[in-house]
């Protein structure tokens, strides 16, 4: 794998001295403090930057997330998942919302991120729901035994990234007229 995401909650940046060179990664920094990290000599390489309220890892039904906030929004995105299928069913369901705690905020599931499911054998069927409005670079590449994947008829997904679904056993799928982009 490679880094895919930075959570800083200081309102400054750590003097790191060019620690972060080549990485392509998220940045999530505190709202209001975007430009700090990227003026800071050991945070400028990193061109993806977000500020946000919060964001939280965490783990629900087999599904690991990223939980963000920013304001009133509340998103998650779904970023492992290898242990969330059962074998005998093999069908992955991606909800539409969850929450970190019982009775706790409700976050839409906007994204599977990439390499999400990458190579889980047990994974036969994905159901995708209306919330989800991008798929990430090989997400379920290598997925051997996926071969059916159902996207909400009124969902929003919009892009599909580079070999997201290569490697499986797919011989047919309906994509959603609401696709802009399909990655390499």
């Amino acid at each position: 794998g490679r880094l895919e995401y930075i959570i800083c909650k200081s309102k400054a940046p750590s003097d790191i001295d060019q620690v972060f060179t080549t990485v392509i990664a998220t940045l999530y920094v505190p709202t209001g403090y975007g430009a700090n990290y990227q003026a800071s000599a050991g945070w400028k390489t990193i061109t993806n930057v977000i500020e946000c309220d919060g964001m939280e890892v965490g783990t629900k039904d087999g599904l690991t997330y990223t939980f963000l906030k920013q304001g009133n929004s509340r998103e998650a995105t779904v970023i492992r998942g290898i242990s969330s299928v059962s074998p005998a069913e093999g069908i992955l369901n991606i909800p539409n919302t969850v929450s970190m705690t019982e009775g706790g905020d409700s976050y839409r599931v906007v994204a599977i991120a990439n390499s999400a499911f990458s190579s889980n054998g047990n994974i036969k069927e994905v159901r995708l729901y209306d919330n989800i409005t991008s798929i990430g670079n090989f997400a379920f590449n290598k997925c051997n035994n996926l071969n059916k994947v159902v996207f909400a008829s009124n969902g929003n997904l919009k892009s599909i990234g580079e070999s997201a679904f290569a490697g499986t056993a797919i011989t047919e799928i309906v994509l959603p007229f609401t696709l802009k982009t399909i990655g390499d």
